[in-house]
């Protein structure tokens, strides 16, 4: 049996992923961590093991979050860099 938690701030975090570009063009790459939410989460339900199973991606992710220089992101570019992070 596959152990599931409920996870309401990740609608939140997935809302956030849906960003347009900002005006200076630079917009922050989140496919990583799209994708495994896709995968992994359902009706706001985490699937944790299968998620664990790629913890390689969400550290890759987690590096290109850390090495993004947050001076060229725009307020909500920033919002979701901080959501996801803290969620990832």
């Amino acid at each position: 049996m596959k152990m599931m938690i409920a996870m309401p701030i990740l609608v939140l975090t997935v809302g956030c992923l849906i960003l347009p570009v900002s005006s200076h063009g630079s917009a922050l790459d989140h496919g990583i961590y799209r994708d495994l939410l896709t995968l992994y989460v359902r009706d706001g339900v985490v699937d944790y093991r299968g998620l664990k199973q790629e913890e390689s991606r969400l550290d890759e992710y987690l590096r290109l979050l850390e090495n993004t220089d947050i001076t060229q992101l725009d307020r909500d570019e920033t919002y979701a860099l901080y959501v996801n992070a803290y969620n990832a």
